[in-house]
């Protein structure tokens, strides 16, 4: 078969590398300049089926009230006039009982379990280099009442024969010694020993390379107008002057799949919510996590990974370092990357190339400032809000995560995140 996929992020990639290894022809399209670009990009990097659960549960109508009064609050709404966004909010609660909590619960567990063994199979197939860590998963409760509720998860836990540890503080503490230091703020926690951790960017970027391997053809600079459809069937996908023959079209386009399939009368109960990721340099390794800590107060997940640009480097791997960078459109980035490449001259010719972009870069951002400026002054009642998006550093020991919808993928995406209606796939 003729098989289009659209979008290259994990879900994309790994569906096409699946179906050529099944035989079929496949062609992917992707709107940008690469693989992994947008959600599989900045993620809390778990795979963690054992977390597998829909926001949609008891509680839930209640405690997002409160939020939207909170100032970091795990969850916000902005309403719009969008009526999808009403019927997908009242969909949302209608399925914050009990016994819709345990059916959903259910659902993604089994489904999940089952991505998760794939993604055994699969690594052992390629030995793919992708940080992975396989020590589990921890989430920490800061109350009595999240330990109590945590019941319901371990009853659907048990059911499925999916193994897990509840812990009080101590034990915790000897899973991740680190959290001696707030010692007080945790009153127990659920481990699970099955989850993994990983740099979905690093997996699913290695993954398109076996999967080119196999035949699959990369389009990329991609912007899809619309699929074809003759005679009730899709046959083609268009994008500009392309067009791209198909017996069957694959859709992995995340929360922008819904209003793309939304003109061919496939509702998607999908609604997109923005999240952070944070990547720092990791200062203290007795005082970072071993492998993945989720705070359910927060919604925040802490995941351990290596320090990738000294891995490069040390391994002789000049340009692959330079290449990271390049692929990272941001000023750090862009000074890192000067450094990198004067490596083995003096240190003052290093010192002064990134002294060099990082002057560029002052000379742009002061550039805007006489617009910003006249904004001000034009509108003192106006605030003027900014979305800052911390770099890449070239040096990431952690990633943190805070969602308003955790996505239901093995890799749990930081934006646009799917709603609870959505499989985990690996």
């Amino acid at each position: 078969m003729d098989i289009v996929v659209l979008g290259g992020g994990v879900v994309g990639v790994t569906s096409a590398w699946y179906l050529a290894k099944a035989g079929h022809k496949v062609t992917l399209l992707e709107r940008r300049d690469g693989v992994a670009l947008e959600t599989s990009h900045a993620n809390a990097g778990q795979i963690s089926p054992g977390y597998a659960s829909p926001w949609a549960a008891p509680g839930i109508p209640l405690k997002a009230a409160k939020w939207l009064l909170q100032k970091h609050a795990p969850f916000t709404v902005r309403p719009t006039s969008d009526p999808f966004q009403l019927r997908w909010m009242l969909k949302m609660f209608a399925n914050c009982t009990p016994a819709a909590y345990a059916v959903n619960k259910g659902r993604m567990v089994r489904l999940a379990e089952y991505s998760r063994d794939c993604m055994k199979l699969l690594r052992d197939e390629l030995s793919i280099d992708y940080e992975g860590r396989q020590l589990g998963t921890l989430q920490l409760f800061r109350s009595q009442a999240q330990l109590d509720a945590s019941q319901r998860d371990i009853e659907v836990l048990e059911e499925y024969g999916v193994p897990y540890q509840s812990l009080d503080a101590s034990g915790c503490e000897e899973v991740e010694p680190a959290l001696a230091r707030v010692r007080g703020k945790v009153v127990g926690g659920l481990r699970l020993p099955g989850d993994e951790t990983g740099d979905c960017f690093r997996f699913t970027q290695a993954l398109a390379d076996e999967a080119r391997k196999l035949g699959v053809s990369f389009v990329f600079n991609c912007a899809i107008d619309e699929v074809e459809i003759a005679k009730g069937r899709a046959v083609a996908v268009r994008a500009g002057e392309q067009r791209f023959q198909a017996d069957a079209i694959v859709c992995a386009l995340g929360s922008y799949g819904t209003g793309f399939l939304r003109p061919l009368g496939i509702e998607l109960p999908v609604y997109p919510v923005k999240g952070y990721s944070l990547t720092l340099p990791m200062t203290d390794a007795e005082g970072a996590p071993r492998s993945t800590v989720l705070d359910e107060t927060y919604k925040v997940a802490i995941t351990r990974f290596d320090n990738r640009i000294r891995d490069y480097i040390s391994d002789g791997k000049i340009s692959t370092a330079v290449n990271l960078c390049r692929k990272t459109d941001t000023p750090i980035a862009r000074m890192i990357e000067k450094g990198i490449e004067r490596i083995g001259r003096p240190m003052s010719d290093v010192q002064t190339a990134i002294e060099n972009v990082a002057n560029l870069e002052v000379s742009k951002l002061e550039n805007g400032l006489p617009f910003l400026a006249t904004i001000a002054g034009g509108a003192p009642g106006m605030a003027v809000a900014t979305s800052v998006e911390m770099p890449r550093k070239g040096t990431p020991s952690f990633v943190s995560q805070a969602t308003g919808w955790p996505a239901p993928t093995s890799f749990r995406r930081s934006s646009k995140a799917c709603g609870n209606s959505a499989p985990r796939v690996a």
